[in-house]
């Protein structure tokens, strides 16, 4: 997730990452049994690859609380409230699963959720700081602080976490979700929220931040989109090649032109246990940044194995990993919220001609692409073929 604007909080926002099994009926594909190339990979899923604002504007009210070192809990003070406002924009992307309108993307990148717990840290950090300049405790007595946390099991961190955000609440809180028109031409933030598609939210995990599964579904109020092709699980292993297509903050040179998705490719470096030990998280190479939240992740087919969530390590010494959602998770919340995935016409007819093409029958190719283009939401993805 991209922060573009704040105008009182500066929050770090947490990125997480995500479960369940499912039954689907997925399209097939009259495919050459031979793997697409790179450009291939990118004709296939650039157009379905969009890029989303979340704007949040309100109040957060925050009692103080002290935290009691001996007992690990936060307690109240009795003073009075703070009320700090809200205005911040954020940007992640997400890809088209549905030729109805339906864009599965990070719940952090389209909720407000993250940012209580965000603040909570911070606050409790500021607080444990006080606690050692009144000299109440040392700086070991936090490390001890600290061990004692991590020693505890995964449920009491939740639950001393849900204690703590007792403490801050949200008032008067507006959020919308915009969808980037892929066919404007504006040329500014304003802009592209103008002539953006406003989405609503189809669902997603209430306890995301917790239980890793970082996955949200919004939807559009347009059709016949170019969805992008899901595998029905996330089948791919160590050291398998695999291509992620997004917005990362660190390609936008500036707001002049948004709309470019960035394509990366990498391989599978590991995988890593869910919080709860529920499902497996995809580590991967792969360049991402802040703003590739909601990327899908692709294996050599250029079908959806995953989404990333977010990354870890030192970017300044090359020590960066990205981490992603298994298929499975996503699947299971499409399946809850009965979302009916396909690629629909364009996807149809675009893997159609890519394969005419590869087998060098030219005309039947470019009637297919132009069948696919003719037969996709003109306002939405006008240009992706030309």
């Amino acid at each position: 997730m991209k922060k573009i604007k704040s105008t009182f909080l500066t929050l770090a926002v947490v990125a997480t990452a995500l479960s369940p099994g499912f039954l689907f009926a997925q399209d097939t594909a009259s495919l050459s049994s031979s793997l697409p190339t790179e450009k291939d990979i990118i004709a296939k899923t650039e157009p379905g690859v969009v890029r989303i604002l979340f704007d949040i504007k309100g109040d957060i009210v925050v009692e103080p609380f002290d935290f009691e070192t001996k007992t690990l809990k936060f307690v109240s003070l009795g003073l009075k409230k703070e009320t700090i406002p809200i205005d911040t924009t954020f940007s992640g992307t997400g890809f088209v699963v549905s030729p109805d309108g339906y864009i599965v993307t990070n719940a952090h990148v389209v909720t407000p959720d993250t940012i209580r717990p965000t603040l909570l840290m911070s606050l409790f950090q500021s607080v444990l700081f006080q606690k050692v300049l009144n000299k109440e405790i040392s700086e070991n007595d936090i490390k001890t602080v600290v061990d004692r946390f991590t020693s505890e099991d995964l449920a009491q961190r939740e639950q001393r976490a849900k204690e703590g955000m007792k403490f801050i609440v949200f008032k008067d809180i507006k959020t919308t979700i915009t969808v980037f028109n892929p066919a404007t031409k504006a040329a500014n933030l304003d802009g592209y929220r103008k002539d953006g598609f406003p989405a609503t939210m189809v669902g997603y995990p209430i306890d995301y931040i917790f239980n890793d599964k970082d996955v949200a579904i919004i939807h559009i109020d347009k059709t016949n989109l170019p969805a992008l092709s899901l595998a029905e699980k996330s089948s791919i292993e160590k050291g398998d090649k695999l291509y992620t297509f997004g917005f990362p903050a660190t390609a936008d040179i500036n707001d002049d032109d948004l709309l470019s998705a960035t394509f990366t490719n990498g391989s599978v470096s590991s995988y890593k246990d869910s919080s709860h030990k529920d499902f497996k998280i995809i580590q991967t190479n792969a360049k991402i940044a802040e703003g590739s939240s909601g990327s899908p992740m692709l294996n050599d087919r250029g079908e959806v194995v995953g989404i990333i969530t977010y990354q870890s390590g030192d970017q300044s010494v090359g020590d960066n990993f990205g981490f992603a959602i298994p298929m499975e998770v996503i699947r299971g919340l499409l399946t809850d919220k009965n979302v009916t995935v396909g690629r629909g016409e364009y996807q149809r007819n675009l893997e159609q001609g890519l394969a005419l093409k590869n087998e060098r029958h030219c005309k039947n190719a470019i009637e297919s692409f132009n069948q696919a283009k003719t037969s996709t939401d003109p306002d939405f993805f006008e240009d992706s073929l030309d």
